[in-house]
């Protein structure tokens, strides 16, 4: 696929700041609000083709999204290999990386990009063969935020983490049945790797796991999806990485 739409006021804006893609075109409604103008006049000073079109050939060219009478032609965005993201990072001392097993969902994909880049996790390892592919619906629910996260994808997580573990990461999966975040204290730089919600990590991920951590819950009922139980994990893990560098 060298170009898609993507769609949504917030997604086409951080695609047009962030520069790191090819913009095709910019569509956007001829009934246009002030939010859609202000992108409107920043693509015209990158010299973006813009054009504009009726609701009804937003809602096709966004695949009945909710486009919010804005979408953009566009390249994928980069795929990174481990090499090229460690080494942009300049320094992993206190990194924080999330991998993202076997989960299908675009809401829960997209909305744990959208935790991570807030709470400075700075790259996605995506497992390829187990994992929902970066589609428009993702794109649209990061709200932006894959704008600026590196994207790995790997094919086989597992060695993946053993790579990483070489390289000195401390790698964290998350399990109901692991050791409590309140009583965990993280070491860094690491990668949090978040499962699916019904079949949870698969076990040989698991075993390759220096910790398996749980957020603790009231005994009889467990709702917390993975996108919320990601958030809460990684804000657990950032408020531990405030702590050292205070």
């Amino acid at each position: 696929m060298n170009r898609y739409y993507i769609y949504g006021i917030n997604s086409v804006k951080e695609a047009v700041l962030s520069g790191k893609r090819q913009i095709f075109k910019i569509v956007s409604s001829k009934d246009k609000n002030d939010r859609v103008n202000e992108i409107i006049e920043i693509a015209r000073t990158k010299k973006i083709f813009l054009d504009s079109a009726d609701n009804k050939t937003l809602d096709r060219l966004a695949n009945n999204g909710n486009h919010q009478g804005i979408v953009a032609e566009v390249s994928p965005l980069k795929r990174y290999d481990i090499l090229e993201a460690l080494k942009e990072e300049k320094g992993i001392k206190n990194k924080k990386w999330l991998a993202i097993d076997s989960i299908t969902d675009a809401n829960n994909v997209g909305s744990l990009i959208r935790s991570a880049l807030c709470l400075g996790f700075t790259s996605l390892i995506l497992g390829k063969n187990r994992t929902i592919n970066i589609t428009p619906a993702v794109e649209k629910i990061s709200s932006g935020a894959i704008e600026r996260i590196k994207i790995i994808e790997v094919v086989n997580l597992n060695q993946t983490i053993i790579e990483l573990k070489e390289k000195g990461f401390w790698i964290y999966g998350s399990a109901k049945d692991g050791k409590s975040i309140i009583k965990e204290n993280f070491s860094f730089p690491l990668l949090l790797v978040i499962g699916s919600e019904d079949k949870g990590l698969h076990q040989k991920t698991k075993e390759h796991c220096d910790e398996i951590i749980a957020i603790p819950q009231i005994k009889d009922f467990d709702s917390l999806n993975a996108a919320v139980s990601g958030a809460i994990l990684m804000y657990e893990i950032y408020k531990r990485d405030l702590e050292l560098q205070l």
